[in-house]
């Protein structure tokens, strides 16, 4: 039973009602896999506004500039000067030394931060992966089906590829850091590399080990969400698990992946048979939350990932 999923990128999302995210039944927060730790959401809340399938969030770090302004602690005569661990000269920001030619924070001066998806390169911030902040795979029930399975369809198709252009300076590879969170059916892979991402949020985060490098995903129909990068060529799967179980579960964890500036980064889903699992949890059977994320405080009445950077540094 597998859904559909649609997504885009570099561009700001269209904000849509989410008229069918709310559910009376017990609900899950995002923590431990399968440990509730939220409230119910009633069906009596106003409605929530979400992103529609495959759109990047509001604020994106594709910019000119990627920058912050803020204050610094510059005196009358400039930021004091301070001496870093390797000997190098740094200045003194909020009582640390820093060095504002690389540093995002304090970019070129003080508190100068380089906005998600941009690095700090000679005090000047860059945009490398703006274009990926707040993608989202987003596969809504369209109608039900059978008892925890429902119909899916984004655009009258059952599947979806979509692809964006890193930036960054030619030749130059990036360790670009990202963030899954959202509402996943397992899925069955033979894969390559099992478990190399990291637990995050603040209960230690959900399900790492979805994530895989390599592998092929099994011949059932079982929703694939796919991540492809060009260069370096490699392919990542993030629901990665056992087919044929009939609840959904959180994800809530950080990868770090290489690239190269130009790369082509392609993010896919399939619906396979047009259904999937609802969004039901293996505790009790009620929807999982994820706090933070569109629709919140309300449960997504289908299945969903969302992308977000953590950080982009330079890998040589």
């Amino acid at each position: 039973m597998v859904g559909l999923a649609a997504i885009a990128f570099g561009m700001p999302a269209a904000a849509v009602g989410c008229d069918n995210c709310g559910n009376s039944s017990p609900t899950h927060a995002i923590g431990d896999a399968g440990t509730p730790t939220g409230t119910g959401a009633s069906d009596a809340t106003p409605e929530a506004t979400t992103l529609d399938a495959g759109t990047a969030a509001d604020a994106t770090g594709a910019n000119d500039g990627g920058v912050v302004e803020a204050s610094s602690d510059a005196g009358a005569d400039g930021p004091t000067a301070c001496a870093l661990g390797d000997g190098a000269s740094g200045i003194s920001c909020g009582g640390s030394c820093v060095n504002p030619s690389t540093d995002p924070g304090n970019c070129g001066a003080c508190s100068t931060v380089c906005e998600a998806g941009a690095l700090c390169s000679s005090g000047l911030c860059q945009n490398v992966a703006g274009n990926l902040e707040g993608l989202r795979w987003q596969l809504p029930c369209t109608g039900p089906y059978s008892t925890n399975v429902c119909l899916t369809e984004v655009d009258g198709s059952d599947q979806q590829v979509l692809s964006t252009t890193l930036s960054g300076l030619s030749e130059e590879t990036y360790l670009v850091t990202l963030l899954f969170r959202g509402v996943v059916e397992q899925k069955s892979y033979d894969a390559d590399d099992a478990g190399n991402a990291i637990a995050e949020g603040p209960d230690g985060g959900s399900n790492p080990q979805f994530f895989v490098t390599g592998g092929a995903p099994a011949g059932d129909g079982y929703n694939i969400y796919e991540l492809q990068i060009s260069d370096p060529p490699q392919t990542y799967f993030l629901n990665a698990g056992s087919s044929n179980i009939t609840n959904t579960w959180p994800l809530d964890y950080e990868a770090s992946i290489p690239m190269n500036a130009g790369a082509t980064v392609t993010l896919s889903a399939n619906a396979i048979d047009n259904e999937e699992i609802t969004n039901n949890s293996a505790v009790d059977g009620g929807p999982i939350l994820v706090p933070g994320v569109p629709p919140y405080p309300l449960a997504y009445d289908g299945q969903f990932i969302q992308m977000d950077i953590v950080s982009v540094t330079p890998a040589n």
